[in-house]
Parts: C-alpha cells; structure tokens; sequence
C-alpha cells in the first residue's frame, strides 16, 4: 500500500508479535521493507521467548509417512493411501485420552497458500491448549495454537503457507512434542464397606457355541436403591452391536459388523456427546436387586464365515447406590464410584482351525447412497474385503453393471443415474479392506431406490477365492433425507421444553444420542424434510409412531431410566422409508442436596388472633441464613411462611430448638415473643439428609418508662355541707405550680381534682 508511510521495525515486531495466525502475521507483513521485516521478527522473537517461562518438552508421537497421491493433494487418508498403512504408526495417548490419524494432507490452496491439515478420530480442542508442536522433518515447526481450522472443525487442526513441498513416494518424519502429560484420573476403588463386584462368565465364547452367561457379583446383598451395569469397553477387539434388536440367528452369511451383543434393553455410552465410535460403550443397565447378590447376564457371539481369530471382549462392571452421595465417608457408595474386575474373553473362532491353509477369500459389501438434491455428484464408497490379512497384495478386478439405475442415458432424462467404472483394486499386504468410490449423479426424476450391481472377478493370486463377487448398490433421492432435526424435553408432556443438544445435524447422519437428568420425563421431536413436498413425517418411540407436519412438534414420548430410542421416520411416493434415531438417556434417580429455601416471610401481631402485620426482614436470598428486625413493646406474637426450593425437601419451623413439622407455602402456630431478642428457626432437610437453617431474630422493645411528673388538668371546688360549686383559680398551665381562690367565710370545705 504506497499511500502508506513505511511503519518502523518496531511497530513491525508489536504486531507480527501479537499475530494469532498466519493469514494475520501475513498482512501485516506487506507494511515492512524487507531489511525491517527481518529486524521486527528478531525483535519478536526475543519478545516471545522472554514472555514465555521455561517448560519441559517430551516427544509425545512420532511416525514416518510414506506420501501417497490423494484425491485432492497429497498425504495419506482412511479413502485412500491408508494412513494405518503409509504411517508406522497413526496412533497416541495424552493426557490419558488415545487418538487415531486420520488423515493427513498437504494441498495448494489459492488461498492462503500451501496448507497442511490433519484430521483426528475425535476432538482435538483440548490439546490447542497444552502448547503442542508438530515437527515435519528437521526444520518446520507448526504449533497447535496456530491451527486455523479450529472454528469450522473440532475434529482437524491445519496450517497455511508450511513452506512445506512433499512428491508421492516421499518418506516424510513426523513427530509430536509438548509438555509432558497429567497424571491420568484415579480409577475408582473395587471394593467398599464389604462390596467388592466380581465378574464371571459360565463359558469361553464360541462363535457355534451356546450363549455366555455373565454374572455380577456383588459380595454381600444389595442395600435399598442400589443399581449397576455391565459395559462392552473399546478395549475388546471384538466389535459389539449396536442394533435394537438381537439377531435372531447366531449365523451370518456376510459381515455385520458385529461380533457379540448384549440380550436385551441396551444403550451406547461414551466419554461426551455423540463420541466417535471408538470411543463408545455398549451398556446394559441391571436394576432392581431387592436385596440379591448377583445377576446375571446374557451374551450372543455372532456366528459369521470370516478368519479372525483371537477377538476378545472386555466387560467391566459399575455400581451405584441412589442413597448416597459418593463423597460422604460412612453413607454408602456413591454413583459410579466401585468398579469390577475387568472381564477379558476370548472368542473361539470355528473357522480359525487350520486357517494359515485355508484359501483366502474375497468380497464386496452393500452399500446405499443418496443424491445431492443440488445437481451436483457424489460419490459412494463401496468396499471390498478380504477375510484375514494376507502377507503379500491380493488383487482383483471389478465393473460395475446396470440394474434399475442405468449408466447409459442422460441425466436431464433421468436416464443416467451413475458413471459406469472397472478396473482392478489392490488391498494391500496386512490390510482387510480397501474402498473403491463410484460416482453417483444427481437428477429431478422422482426413481428412489434404484439399484445398480458391483461385480468382482479374477482375483489374483489364483488361490484366492470369490466368496462374494457381487453386491447391490442402491442410490435413494435426496428428499427421504432430513434438511433439520432438533429435540426437547421437559418435566411434563406439556413442558415446559428445554432443547437437548445431540450435536451438529448432518443429513448423512442418522443416528444420535444425548443424556437428560431424571427429572426429564418426556421428549420430543422436530424435523423437516429436504422436499417437505415429497416426504411423509411421523415421529415416537419405537414402533409406536404418528404422523407429524414438516417442521411441527411431534408427540411427547415418556421418557423411562436408560435408553430411550425417538425414531422419525420420512415417506417418500414410492413407499421407501428413510429411518432418524435420537437415544435420549434418561439418568436414574439421586437423591437431592438442595436444602435452600426460595421464600421466607414473617408477620407479628399484639395477639395470636391477629391481625397480623408483614415484618420487614430485607431482601431473602437462599444464600442467606441470618435475618434480624424489631418491633415494638406491644407485638407479642410472630409466626413464618417458608418454602423449599426442592419439592422433594422438607422442612420445620418454630422458636430456638422446639420445631414443628411445617408444610411449605404454609404459616406456622403463632409463637411468643418475649422482651429481647426471640430466635425464629427454618430447618429444612434435603432428599440426602442434608439439613441447612435459617433464622430470624425478632427484637421485641422493653416497656419504656416515662419521666413527665406534669398534670395535664387540675380544678378546685368548694362548698358546705356537700354543696360544692368551682372555685377559680385562674388559667391551668402545667408549669405552674401555684394557685389561689378567695372564698366567703361560710364555705366550710374545698377539694381539688387532677389529672
């Protein structure tokens, strides 16, 4: 900007130095010559390193990348160059919380420039804060908090203009450095006042084998309210299913994706709100001991036609008593705080025997897609799988074929629904999987539910058998999905409705989860359809469902403790159903702490008849135990209105330590008050037992005693016989103390009358 004069080195250095991103740094660059732009980043840099206090660095992570060629860049991804693959190793622990890498990837962006983006299995917003560094190489350091991606995605972190210049083939180091990691969170104890849960199972695991009865045992009976659950933990590397129901069958012909499951009522919990899926545990609630000792559980293994022996399960199990706070020595145990054993089993897999013989077998799975709805294409990943890891590639060709949806016509016709491909794909040396995407076109012709077929053949090497050469990709229109879909809940089917967060909608997403407190009882659903012309909406619980306008509240659904599944479901034309699942978990019952008040009144009266008169005792705050006022001599009663602010407390009230039970929103008897100082008391009990007081100190006055010896009237009469008549003596005045009066010599008597 010539028009501007050329700011000093100094200035240059203030502002580079309190530059947050690159992109910022990058502007004000353009106001320094050269020579004072060297001049402000020495400048800045001492600024920097005086500023910030000396701290400890380890090398939290460190891999080589092996650069493959991505769809857009370079780098590696879960699409394609596998990072699990071209990485030595894509995984860390810090702060006692494991990450997995995604993807990573180096792309020239016109704006900012060269980037660098790396994407996590989770969210990574914790660890902008713990003064991370990721080394490329030996020279580039890219810093945490200067990742410029953090506002749109909490998932990735990214860098713009690294300087950095990678060519598929590349061996590039990275490694992670920071301050050493906290001390990872106490596990909690496993065993409590003779508690000490123990899990068991009757039997090893088999995939043809009977179902596995896990028991609990807790040590000693149940006391009153106590609960627990069983969970799956991550730790398994067998994967749990998270469908509604059990399959009916224990075999599968294809791959699930599920190994075992729960019988059951069951619900998916993780460490926050719509965790990833690695991070997610399969619960089962188990309620209701009436003084038992141990229960019991019932676990499925899938039965399925793959090679993968040695998977295990980890359960572990949780108590918790309701009649507790978990922080009081001496009252019990309190929620999730005593934990079991973990159980470690071991699923024997049938067609592991003699498997390094066994052929190696190929497939394809199914897979659904959807149309943009915005003219633009898409693509669908299909998958191709190899049922056990081979020590070399396995290769094998694929086409693609026209079933009801054609790769011949046009698009403006409705005629072409997707871009016909073939080739040969490679799941390389130890992997399982590989995807291959196909492009899907959009059109305006209502053909929901088209199908086209995926087809393998000649997989090399010759040993390697087809065992499932086909699949059926289906494309469905756009209008089945949802453009929004938002939830509430509340204490009554009537309200009033708080909204619950299930995180950010995605139309792609169907599934998500969020935890409301017991007193939620009841939730509800709002959706609206891409084409609120083309979709019919009902929304419940289950089956149970009804129909709902777009962008109108559904029904209130009750709410029980656990997993609640609400389900909304869109129509389209053709009687094809696309299926949205929130899981409301409704938390048990605990007892209440809350022992305030949230009203506190008094009156006083001359008599406990009344009529009473308000007392001015300030402005009530539930913080706030200790009031004081004062009325005159003459108040002699005084009686207080008190209201918990927990239905479920109660509360007494009375003079000193002599307290009546009271009912809330009620005046107590009239209680006396006595020359001095009176103690009115409010002591109100919580659901837990906690006992919070609250008192007023009524000053009643002392009599006073009055020092005027004045008369305020005196006259003087005087006669004979008892004939009086007044005599004058002038003006009364209550200063004067003197009178006279002059009568005849025949009145005999006088007399004075004072007041």
């Amino acid at each position: 900007e010539p028009s501007r004069a050329e700011p000093s080195g100094m200035t240059c250095a203030r502002r580079l130095a309190g530059a947050q991103r690159p992109g910022r740094a990058e502007r004000y660059s353009r106001l320094c010559s050269p020579r004072r732009l060297a001049q402000a980043l020495l400048v800045a840099a001492a600024f920097l390193l005086a500023a910030a206090p000396a701290q400890a660095q380890t090398t939290i992570w460190s891999g080589t990348l092996t650069v493959q060629t991505l769809n857009v860049g370079v780098g590696c991804s879960d699409q394609a160059g596998r990072c699990e693959v071209a990485l030595t190793d894509a995984e860390f622990t810090y702060d006692g919380v494991s990450y997995r890498i995604r993807s990573i990837t180096l792309w020239d962006s016109p704006t900012p420039g060269l980037a660098l983006r790396i994407r996590f299995s989770k969210d990574v917003s914790s660890l902008r804060s713990r003064s991370l560094t990721l080394r490329v190489g030996s020279s580039t350091q890219l810093a945490f908090s200067d990742d410029v991606d953090n506002v749109i995605h909490n998932n990735n972190l990214a860098w713009s203009n690294t300087g950095l210049s990678w060519s598929a083939g590349d061996t590039v180091s990275l490694s992670l450095v920071g301050p050493p990691p906290t001390d990872p969170p106490t596990d909690p104890p496993t065993s409590w006042e003779g508690y000490a849960l123990t899990l068991s199972a009757d039997r090893v695991p088999s995939e043809k084998g009977d179902d596995v009865i896990v028991t609990l045992d807790l040590g000693q009976p149940a006391g009153p309210g106590f609960f627990a659950w069983v969970e799956g933990l991550p730790a398994g590397t067998a994967s749990y299913g998270i469908d509604e129901r059990v399959p009916e069958r224990k075999r599968e012909d294809v791959r699930n994706g599920m190994d075992w499951t729960f019988f059951g009522s069951v619900q998916l919990v993780g460490k926050e709100l719509n965790a990833p899926p690695e991070t997610l545990r399969l619960q089962k609630l188990l309620r209701d001991w009436n003084g038992a000792q141990t229960k019991t559980v019932r676990l499925r293994i899938i039965d399925d036609p793959w090679v993968d022996p040695d998977e295990t399960i980890v359960l572990r199990a949780t108590g918790a008593n309701v009649n507790s706070d978990g922080k009081t020595p001496g009252t019990g145990f309190g929620y999730s705080e005593l934990n079991s054993n973990d159980l470690t089993l071991t699923i024997a897999d049938d067609e592991s025997s003699g498997a390094a013989d066994a052929p190696l077998e190929v497939g394809v799975l199914d897979a659904v897609t959807y149309e943009t709805g915005t003219g633009a294409t898409t693509s669908v990943p299909v998958t191709v799988w190899l049922d056990r890891p081979a020590t070399h590639d396995v290769t094998v060709d694929y086409a693609t074929a026209d079933g009801s949806a054609r790769s011949d016509g046009t698009t403006a016709a409705g005629t072409k629904d997707y871009t016909a491909k073939s080739g040969t794909v490679t799941i390389p040396a130890g992997e399982t999987r590989v995807e291959v995407t196909v492009d899907v076109l959009d059109d305006t012709v209502e053909d929901s539910g088209e199908v086209f077929r995926f087809k393998l053949s000649n997989p090399s090497p010759s040993t390697v058998r087809l065992a499932r050469a086909e699949a059926t990709v289906t494309i469905r229109n756009d209008e089945l999905r949802l453009a929004d879909l938002e939830i509430e809940g509340g204490p009554d089917p009537r309200g009033p409705w708080t909204r619950l967060d299930i995180g950010a909608f995605s139309r792609d997403r169907t599934d998500y989860a969020v935890t409301v407190p017991y007193a939620t009882t009841h939730a509800h659903l709002r959706a609206t359809p891409v084409d609120e012309r083309a979709a019919v909406l009902a929304t419940g619980s289950g089956s149970d469902l009804a129909a709902v306008r777009a962008g109108r509240w559904g029904e209130a659904v009750a709410l029980e403790v656990g997993g609640n599944t609400l389900v909304v479901t869109a129509t389209g034309p053709t009687g094809e159903v696309n299926t949205y699942r929130v899981t409301v978990t409704r938390e048990a019952w605990a007892a209440s702490s809350n022992a305030d008040l949230e009203a506190l009144l008094v009156q006083a009266g001359s008599n406990a008849a009344g009529p009473w008169t308000k007392l001015d005792i300030g402005a009530f705050d539930a913080e706030t135990t200790q009031y004081a006022v004062t009325v005159p001599h003459a108040t002699t009663v005084a009686r207080v209105l008190a209201t918990p602010a927990d239905a479920g407390a109660k509360h007494s009230s009375g003079a000193g330590s002599d307290l009546a039970e009271a009912r809330p929103g009620f005046w107590s008897r009239g209680l006396p008050l006595a020359v001095g100082d009176n103690a009115l008391s409010v002591e109100v009990t919580a659901e837990d037992g906690t006992i919070k007081t609250y008192t007023v100190t009524v000053t009643r006055e002392a009599r006073t005693l009055s020092s005027s010896a004045d008369l305020s009237g005196l006259t003087a009469e005087a006669g004979t016989d008892g004939n009086w008549s007044a005599l004058d003596i002038g003006a009364f005045a209550a200063g004067t103390t003197s009178y006279s009066a002059t009568v005849p010599y025949a009145v005999t008597d006088a007399r004075m009358t004072a007041t």
